[in-house]
């Protein structure tokens, strides 16, 4: 009998030994592992490798992805933010500000969409669904729809800053801040490529489709918006397409806007702009241009063919194409562009041909132009359109819906 007191003894305390022990598991989770069906960094599977990206399919696997800014991600469903769109809406991925905390590994959207992105934090610097991407990042087939993106500068749909890659990216919103303002990043130093922006961009200084600044490559890209700035430096790719930018196999159509330096594809052009065109109509005061409100650099095998009116300087291309400094003048150049005299509403200004409709519906009048590999035109029917656009057209070249 006092054999089976201990032996009773024993199991008891033996149990709450476990009890004890396990104590400080949380509910389902076995001590020393993780919770049952969970996977250890919170995504939908994967290790976060370049081999192995985390698979993201929820806002929540989303939002997670800012404790993780060095890996590889890939999603694997539709996504919906309408949850983190009470008070400020969505917090940026990433900072800018602090180098460690910028986003540098990989995304790839997997032609998924993200909708309902809402950011309201007009006080804000570097913006957007993330604070931008590092060198070395690459974020590609991502789809935004429904945005609405408001911040002070560095503002874009996609990101603050782009310093690495985008590619084959679609944005449809509306974007909005004080300076350096873009449909898909506030400022481009990286490559943007084969990507698509929908909707508006308002900013005081430097906004435009794409990017509201861009020193780095805006390759076949396009934009159908409305973009407007209260006072300089709108256009519809780039509002400053800088020194070292390039903007090539581009085009964009829709509304331009701006006080000073407005145009079709730049509103300050200080780069080089080549085979790319505008059917954007544009407005302003000065220097006011179909495709370059100022163009202080090169402009080759380009055209533009929307209504352009302005005040001083205003060109059917270009409206401005030289300034002086201390003395010394810097003067851009035109090579083989041209512009619709009948739809521009302008005559010839010396800054690139001036052609009517038919002509500019002719392959003939762009004789320089590689009718090969780069451009296309459906002879008297229409202006010249790249060729990359072809899957997008049907046989009258006009884009299917």
């Amino acid at each position: 009998m006092n054999n089976c007191k201990k032996a009773g003894r024993c199991v008891v305390a033996a149990l709450a030994c476990l009890v004890l022990f396990c104590a400080d598991a949380p509910f389902g989770e076995q001590p020393g592992g993780t919770a049952s069906g969970q996977e250890p960094a919170g995504f939908a599977g994967g290790d976060g490798t370049e081999e192995d990206p985390y698979l993201v399919e929820t806002a929540e696997q989303l939002d997670n992805v800012r404790n993780h800014l060095d890996a590889h991600f890939r999603q694997v469903a539709d996504i919906d933010l309408d949850a983190f769109s009470e008070n400020e809406g969505w917090e940026p991925i990433g900072s800018w500000t602090e180098h460690d905390a910028r986003f540098s590994g990989t995304f790839d959207g997997g032609d998924y969409d993200i909708v309902n992105v809402r950011i309201d934090r007009s006080y804000g610097y570097f913006i957007g669904l993330f604070a931008g991407f590092d060198d070395g990042a690459r974020v590609e087939n991502m789809a935004l729809k429904n945005v609405s993106v408001a911040g002070k500068e560095g503002v874009g749909a996609l990101a603050g800053v782009n310093r690495g890659q985008i590619r084959s990216c679609y944005v449809e919103g509306d974007v909005s801040g004080d300076m350096v303002v873009g449909g898909l990043a506030g400022r481009n130093d990286g490559v943007i490529r084969n990507s698509c922006f929908r909707g508006a961009v308002n900013g005081g200084m430097a906004a435009g489709g794409i990017a509201g600044t861009s020193g780095g490559d805006i390759i076949n890209t396009r934009v159908v918006a409305q973009v407007k700035v209260k006072e300089s430096d709108g256009g519809g790719i780039a509002g400053v397409n800088s020194a070292a930018g390039t903007i090539s196999g581009t085009y964009a159509e829709g509304v331009v806007a701006g006080k000073a330096n407005a145009g079709g594809l730049a509103g300050n052009n200080t780069g080089s702009i080549n085979n790319s065109y505008a059917l954007a109509n544009v407005s302003g005061e000065e220097n006011i241009g179909g495709l370059a409100g100022r163009n202080l650099k090169d402009i080759v095998n380009s055209y533009a063919a929307g209504e352009v009116t302005g005040v001083q300087r205003v060109g059917g291309l270009v409206g401005k194409d030289m300034i002086t400094l201390q003395g010394f003048s810097v003067e851009g150049t035109v090579t083989s562009s041209f512009y619709d005299q009948t739809v521009t509403g302008t005559e010839s200004t010396g800054r690139g041909f001036s052609r009517t409709t038919q002509q500019m519906m002719r392959e003939e009048t762009f004789a320089d132009w590689d009718f090969d590999a780069t451009w296309a035109i459906d002879e008297g029917e229409g202006y010249p359109y790249l060729q990359w656009q072809e899957e997008e057209r049907d046989g009258r070249g006009e884009e299917k819906l």
